[in-house]
């Protein structure tokens, strides 16, 4: 997991280089400190968006094992979900 972690923050700093065309450099002039409440916000936009679509999923999957069963077909595939419906 860590080398999934360096991988990204090398390619996130290449991704700087390409954008600016220069190196992330302190005293830039720029406000760090918003810059990343910004990049927090999105960050907490995108992980509710995952939710959602995650919880859209999961609501699928138990709606389609509840028809399979009214018809009387249980897929192997989902006889050992671990979730009750």
């Amino acid at each position: 997991m860590t080398d999934l972690v360096k991988v990204g923050g090398f390619a996130l700093f290449a991704s700087y280089q390409l954008t600016y065309g220069k190196e992330l450099r302190t005293f830039d002039g720029r406000d760090s400190l918003l810059d990343a409440y910004e990049e927090a916000l999105d960050m907490a936009v995108y992980l509710s968006k995952a939710r959602m679509e995650h919880a859209a999923l999961f609501d699928w999957a138990l709606d389609a094992r509840r028809h399979l069963r009214t018809c009387g077909t249980e897929l192997d595939l989902l006889a050992d979900w671990p979730y009750d419906d």
